[in-house]
C-alpha cells in the first residue's frame, strides 16, 4: 500500500519511525526493517538518500487448515512483483533574489534562496560567494575570479522542514560594489554530518546567477554623432546615485575605444567644460572624437564605463567669397567663421583646376579670421576661377591634423575684363576716340594696344600706351587713325610690377573701322614732357580749311583756367608767364578755328590730359607711368 513515486521525489519516512506492510485483508504481514546505520541517516535527513531503489513483493499462500503462521512456513511465492524507482534530491540551494541578470541599486542588498527539502531540525551551513565579471567573461569563468566578497560559511541554519527561504544581507563592512559593474553569485551548503555526500570540500552548490549594481553614467552631450559648435565642448551626463566622483576620457580618431586618451580628468560634478590648456581639437569632419565616463574611478574597483559617444568639431566655414560666386575685384577679402579661437590660420589659394592644399599659387599665415589679398602678391587674373581653403594652427603653430585632411575647398571667379567701347565691329568718326572697358577693382594699370589690319592678332602692336584708368583717349599726335581703315585694339591688365596678369592670349582683340571723319572742326592733342611736367605741349592733328589760327581753352571740370590768343603755329607750349598748371591734375582742352580774327565752325572735341608729377623722373616703369596721359571723356 506504500506509494513510491520517484518522479516526484516522494517516499518519505517520518523521522525515527518505522513502516508497516499489510496484507490485503489488512492483517499485518511484517514490519519493514531498515539497517540501523542507514535508518539513522534517513531519520536525520527525513528522506531516503538520492539513488535507485527496488521493491520486491512476494505473494505466498497457505491452506486454511494449516495453523502455522505464513512466515514460519515460508512457502514458495505464488507471485512476485518488482517495483523500481529513483529518488532525486533537489540540488540545494535554489536561488531566488536578486533574480538572474537583474539590476540592483541598494548599497547593502539582500540575497535569498530556497534550501533543500529536509526534515525539521536538520542543520546546514551556507556560504555565499560573489565575484566581479570581467569584460567578455561567462558566468562560469567569472566565478573563478578572485572573490569580491564571501561570508565564510557563517550562516548556520537549522531547517524548519520542507524547503525554507533563507535570506542574507550584504554587510556594511563589505567591499562596496562598483557602479555599473556586473557580478555573479552562488550559494553552497553542506551538513556537518556529511549527509548525501556533501561536505566542506565538496558542498552542494546552486546555479550561478548574475546581477548588475547600479547604472553606468548616461551620456547627454555631446550626443552620439553630434557636431559641436565650439572647440571647447561642454560634456554633461546624468548623475549616478552613489557616485562620489567621475572620470572622463576623450580619445581621438585613432582611439575609438578611448584606451589611450588624449585627455582625461577626475571630476565631482556631472558636467565638464573642455579646458583651454587641453590639446586643441581639430575642426574637421574627418577627425571624430570619442568620450566615455565612469563613476568612482578612485575606488579599488572603479565603476563600469559608460557607452562611448562620438562627436566632431564644427569645421571652418568659408563665408566670403561665397563658393561659385563671381567677384568684382582682384584683391578680394576672405572671411570665414570658426568654432573658437586658434593659434593661427593659413590661407591657400590655387587655380581652379588645382588643389589649394597641395598646389597653391599663394599662401600666408596670420592670426585674424579675415584676410585681404595683398596687392604685392601674385596677381589674380580677371576671368579666372580660383580655389581657396583655410588651415588651422594650434597655439604652438602646429597644423591641427594634416594639411591633406582639409578638404572643404571653396571657389570663386574674378569678373572678366570687358572691352565695350567702341563695340566690336563698330565704326568711329573721330581721330581721338575714347576706348573704355570694365574690369574688377584692384588693378593698378593697363597696357593699351592697337594695330591696323596688317596685325589683327596684335602680335606686334603698332602702338602701346600705359594707363591707370578704365578708359583711354587715343592721342592722335602719337598714333593717327586713317579714314576707311580697320583697326584692332585690346587692353591688358598689369600687376604693380608691370607684369601681364595671366596669359596675353586670354585677352582677344576687338575691331572697329574709321568712317565719316568730320573735317570741319579741328583736332588737338596734348603731350607732357619730363622737363616741364605741368606745362602741356599742344599739337594740331587735323586743321580746318581756310583757318588762320586757333584759340585754345583749357579747363578743369569746374572752371576754365586758361584761354589762349589765336595761335597759328603748332606744336605750342604755354609759357609759365602766361599760366601755371597744377601737377597731377586732369584738364580738358578744346580748340576754336579763327579766320580774319573771327571764330567760325564748331569747337573741337574735348581732349583730356593729366599733368605730370612734381617729383621728377622715377624708376623706369614708374617714370613711364608718370608720363602717362589719361584721356577721359
Amino acid at each position: 500500500t506504500k506509494q513510491w513515486d520517484g518522479e516526484n521525489s516522494q517516499g518519505y519516512l517520518a523521522s525515527n519511525s518505522g513502516e508497516n506492510v499489510y496484507n490485503n485483508d489488512f492483517s499485518r504481514i511484517d514490519q519493514l526493517v531498515v539497517d540501523p546505520g542507514f535508518n539513522a541517516i534517513v531519520a536525520r535527513a527525513g528522506t531516503l538518500p538520492s539513488g535507485d531503489y527496488e521493491l520486491k513483493v512476494e505473494l505466498q499462500a497457505k491452506l486454511w487448515s494449516d495453523d502455522d503462521e505464513l512466515y514460519f512456513i515460508n512457502p514458495p511465492p505464488v507471485e512476485t512483483i518488482y517495483h523500481d524507482w529513483r529518488i532525486t534530491i533537489p540540488v540545494p540551494p535554489v536561488l531566488y533574489f536578486p533574480s538572474d541578470e537583474s539590476a540592483i541599486n541598494q548599497t547593502n542588498p539582500t540575497f535569498s534562496w530556497y534550501s533543500v527539502q529536509t526534515a525539521p531540525g536538520t542543520q546546514f551551513l551556507y556560504n555565499i560567494r560573489i565575484c566581479l565579471v570581467e569584460e567578455g567573461q561567462s558566468k562560469e569563468e567569472a566565478m573563478e575570479n578572485l572573490t569580491h566578497w564571501t561570508n565564510d560559511w557563517d550562516i548556520d541554519y537549522v531547517h524548519l522542514g520542507g524547503q525554507d527561504n533563507i535570506s542574507w544581507t550584504y554587510p556594511p563592512e563589505a567591499d562596496p560594489f562598483a557602479m555599473g559593474r556586473e557580478y555573479v553569485w552562488q550559494v553552497s551548503t553542506y551538513n556537518e554530518g556529511g549527509l548525501y555526500g556533501w561536505d566542506a570540500f565538496e558542498p552542494a552548490v546552486s546555479e550561478i546567477w548574475s546581477f548588475k549594481f547600479g547604472e553606468s553614467p548616461e551620456l547627454l552631450s555631446p550626443g552620439q554623432g553630434g557636431i559641436e559648435p565650439g572647440v571647447r565642448p561642454s560634456f554633461t551626463w546624468a548623475p549616478v546615485i552613489g557616485a562620489m566622483n567621475y572620470e572622463l576620457r576623450i580619445g581621438d580618431r585613432d582611439d575609438p575605444f578611448v584606451e589611450l586618451p588624449i585627455w582625461d580628468a577626475v571630476l565631482t560634478d556631472a558636467s565638464y567644460l573642455y579646458p583651454i590648456d587641453a590639446p586643441s581639437l581639430v575642426p574637421l569632419p574627418s577627425y571624430p572624437y570619442y568620450w566615455k565616463i565612469r563613476a568612482n574611478p578612485l575606488e579599488p574597483i572603479p565603476g563600469e564605463w559608460s557607452e562611448i559617444f562620438q562627436f566632431t568639431i564644427s569645421p571652418i566655414e568659408l563665408t566670403e567669397p561665397q563658393t561659385g560666386t563671381s567677384i568684382s575685384t582682384v584683391l578680394p577679402k576672405f572671411d570665414w567663421s570658426t568654432p573658437g579661437e586658434f593659434g593661427g590660420y593659413e590661407i591657400r589659394i590655387s587655380h581652379g583646376d588645382a588643389d589649394p592644399v597641395t598646389n597653391p599659387i599663394f599662401s600666408q599665415v596670420f592670426e585674424l579670421v579675415s584676410f585681404e589679398y595683398p596687392a604685392d602678391a601674385i596677381s589674380l587674373v580677371p576671368g579666372k576661377t580660383y580655389n581657396w581653403i583655410v588651415i588651422v594652427f594650434d597655439q604652438d603653430e602646429n597644423i591641427l591634423g594634416t594639411a591633406e585632411d582639409y578638404t572643404g575647398v571653396s571657389s570663386f571667379i574674378i569678373d572678366p575684363l570687358i572691352m565695350f567701347d567702341p563695340p566690336t565691329g563698330s565704326s568711329v568718326n573721330s581721330l581721338i576716340p575714347t576706348f573704355s572697358w570694365d574690369v574688377p577693382t584692384g588693378i593698378s594699370g593697363f597696357e593699351f594696344q592697337i594695330s591696323s589690319e596688317e596685325d589683327p592678332e596684335l602680335a606686334n602692336p603698332e602702338y602701346t600706351y600705359l594707363v591707370s584708368k578704365e578708359n583711354y583717349q587715343l592721342n592722335a599726335s602719337e598714333y593717327l587713325l586713317e579714314l576707311g581703315r580697320t583697326y584692332f585694339w585690346r587692353v591688358i591688365p598689369l600687376d604693380p610690377n608691370g607684369i601681364i596678369m595671366g596669359n596675353i592670349d586670354e585677352y582677344p582683340p576687338s575691331d572697329f573701322v574709321v568712317e565719316n571723319l568730320d573735317t570741319t572742326v579741328p583736332v588737338v592733342t596734348v603731350s607732357i614732357n619730363d622737363e616741364t611736367p605741368n606745362m602741356p605741349t599742344v599739337s594740331l592733328v587735323s586743321d580746318v580749311e581756310d583757318a588762320d589760327g586757333y584759340a585754345l581753352t583749357i579747363s578743369t571740370v569746374e572752371d576754365v583756367v586758361w584761354e589762349s590768343p589765336v595761335i597759328s603755329t603748332f606744336p605750342y607750349t604755354p609759357i609759365s608767364d602766361d599760366i601755371s598748371f597744377a601737377f597731377n591734375t586732369e584738364y580738358n582742352i578744346k580748340a576754336q578755328a579763327y579766320k580774319n580774327d573771327e571764330a567760325f565752325g564748331e569747337m573741337s572735341a574735348v581732349f583730356t590730359f593729366t599733368t605730370g608729377s612734381e617729383s621728377g623722373p622715377m624708376e623706369q616703369l614708374d617714370e613711364e607711368i608718370e608720363l602717362i596721359i589719361d584721356f577721359g571723356d
